[in-house]
């Protein structure tokens, strides 16, 4: 079932922001973190209700090298998925 994937203005600010920042340490650490992302974010277009809901709605789907959480609401009733932070494990979720 194919689905709608959405992101909230913060979510990309919050991947340009850590792109950027594993950019400055090492080019090649920017290539896999994106890398790293789209996978993420492919599980999570192919089973949207696999990960946990935390916050009372928003579900995290985390990245398998990268100490980051994908924070989304899953909207089944327009088959939508909407990514509503990229947050590093160690930052608070202020959203």
């Amino acid at each position: 079932m194919p689905y709608t994937v959405l992101y909230h203005i913060n979510a990309k600010s919050d991947i340009t922001s850590a792109k950027l920042w594993y950019k400055d340490k090492l080019l090649s650490l920017e290539k896999r973190f994106v890398i790293s992302i789209r996978k993420t974010i492919n599980q999570i277009t192919t089973n949207p209700l696999a990960f946990e809901v935390k916050y009372r709605d928003p579900r995290i789907a985390f990245t398998p090298t990268f100490p980051y959480g994908i924070h989304y609401h899953f909207n089944s009733k327009t088959n939508t998925i909407t990514i509503l932070a990229v947050l590093h494990t160690s930052l608070a979720p202020n959203y």
